[in-house]
């Protein structure tokens, strides 16, 4: 097992019989091609070769192929032509693993990596331009004696010089850790939305029927809100969105998905101008959501008012001259030098999934705005003041790159521009707790993750509680934002918020190996 996968042929004598009568009779390259589009999409990445090892074009290289069953049709060929037909750019998905082939991973694995630049050969020389080359991870081995990564990386750009390439092509055991003349082009965050970054393009790859890229009968599908969501927070994060559809046996894209991929299209039909050809920022994304950009306009998409009547943001260079709700009705907007006050529409008006509110600037803003942190939702003096500026910070254990002498600075004033304040280690009932040294009436906590280390993240809950023991759950987080803030209480900003009585508030990891880092928290009330 030399890549991290059996090496050599896997036999699976069920599945290996499979292709012989499989005949997907049903399928139509314009008819997939039709459906992204009405979804929107500009590009399609087909999965030519996956782990299993069977390809859907024309191989001379090996007979497990599309042309050895029933069907004996190119696939490859005819999803290509009609992309182009219909002017979306085409890319190719090719998995190096292959637990078909009896010389994968076997001894210095140079005939298997012949076979795969053969392989690569046929797709970048008989299928016309490429566009995107999508790669997915090896195990483990050398990359430049056992993968002979350099010779896969000059055919590519010999054959199809315009392409973009991912970061997976060097993938051993984690991403871009090796090779950096080979990242590639973009990063591929998975099964996730990839956290904002402007520096570097990524492409979070998901999959429409949750956790599954091939067909599964009846499997949970998104929601039209979850797909838009989706579609909001990878373009205000500054990536891309690779949506995955598996198709059913016969061919067809499954109805349901279709329909719902129809859905997200028409509403892109209509707010498309505030994703397409946008950039994310000025402002990060947060839980409230996100922006996209261009020129001197910005979209707000406000994703979750979380029952409150104001959106405050960092202050921008530039000046806003005017703002407009694309999605109906109106908002009072304030600006000055401690930055961007925006009252929501009425209830009516905050739309769901996305509020979107359109500012226009005197003058673009270059990048996403910098600081220590975002303004809080509770500088609304309804919640009082900041109580945990004096209070003390304990931890259940401390994990890689902890200092308890810094623990103190995950409540300080100002907040920590960069690192992290504490860290736990990562059994699941890692926790972290702030002591106000006194029963106080708490209205609102704010968070900070330490960015760096967000990949641990998957989950935590945050309690309240008066003597320690007793704990009341106020809110359970699944995602690392930005900055998140949770109203201790069920009433609208804006008119008087009664708060709950807490000395302490404590966060602790819900799951397995989900240690948890934490740059800045903040406690309001009174």
């Amino acid at each position: 097992d030399i890549t991290g996968d059996p090496a050599g042929y896997v036999e699976d004598p069920t599945y290996d019989q499979l292709y012989r009568t499989w005949n997907p009779d049903q399928f139509d390259a314009k008819a997939w091609v039709a459906v992204a589009k009405a979804a929107g999409m500009k590009y399609l990445v087909l999965t030519a070769k996956h782990h299993d090892g069977f390809c859907l074009w024309d191989t001379k290289l090996t007979d497990y192929s599309i042309m050895h069953t029933p069907f004996k049709r190119d696939v490859v060929k005819e999803f290509t032509a009609a992309c182009r037909e219909a002017g979306l750019r085409v890319g190719l998905y090719y998995s190096p693993r292959d637990w078909h082939h009896p010389q994968y991973g076997i001894g210095d694995n140079r005939a298997y990596v012949d076979y795969m630049n053969g392989q690569l050969t046929e797709l970048l020389t008989n299928y016309g331009t490429i566009d995107v080359v999508w790669f997915d991870s090896y195990g483990k081995g050398d990359l430049a004696k056992f993968w002979r990564i350099d010779e896969t990386w000059q055919l590519i750009k010999k054959l199809q010089p315009q392409a973009v390439i991912n970061n997976r092509l060097t993938v051993l055991g984690g991403y871009n850790r090796q090779g950096r003349s080979y990242w590639g082009d973009f990063n591929t965050p998975e099964q996730r939305i990839g956290g904002m970054a402007t520096d570097r393009a990524w492409e979070s790859c998901m999959t429409l029927v949750a956790g599954q890229w091939g067909y599964r009968p009846n499997g949970a599908m998104y929601d039209r809100a979850t797909l838009i969501r989706a579609i909001v927070s990878c373009a205000s994060g500054d990536g891309n969105l690779l949506l995955n559809t598996g198709p059913m046996p016969d061919g067809r894209i499954e109805p349901r998905q279709a329909d719902l991929l129809k859905e997200g299209g028409d509403w892109l039909a209509t707010y498309g101008h505030t994703i397409y050809g946008t950039r994310g920022g000025p402002w990060q994304n947060a839980r409230w959501g996100g922006c996209t950009r261009k020129g001197t306009t910005v979209w707000l998409h406000v994703l979750d008012w979380k029952g409150h009547d104001h959106l405050r943001l960092q202050p921008i260079p530039s000046r806003i001259t005017g703002w407009k709700v694309l999605t109906g009705g109106t908002v009072t907007l304030t600006q000055s030098p401690q930055g961007v006050d925006i009252q929501a529409p009425e209830p009516a008006f905050r739309k769901e999934p996305d509020t979107i509110i359109e500012l226009t600037l005197d003058a673009p803003v270059a990048g996403v705005v910098k600081g220590p942190s975002l303004r809080s939702l509770f500088d609304d003096g309804n919640y009082g003041a900041l109580l945990s500026a004096q209070a003390t910070v304990t931890a259940s254990s401390s994990g890689r790159g902890d200092q308890p002498a810094r623990h103190g600075s995950l409540v300080a004033v100002p907040a920590l521009e960069r690192g992290t304040a504490v860290a736990t280690d990562e059994r699941s009932d890692s926790w972290i707790q702030v002591d106000l040294g006194q029963v106080r009436t708490v209205k609102g906590i704010t968070w900070q993750p330490h960015r760096a280390r967000e990949k641990r993240f998957v989950g935590m809950t945050i309690a309240i509680s008066t003597d320690g023991q007793a704990w009341t759950t106020v809110s359970t987080c699944r995602v690392a934002e930005d900055q998140q803030d949770i109203p201790v209480t069920a009433t609208v900003a804006g008119a008087e918020v009664p708060g709950v009585a807490a000395r302490y508030v404590r966060f602790t990891g819900v799951q397995p190996n989900s240690g948890l880092a934490l740059r800045r928290v903040a406690v309001y009330g009174q």
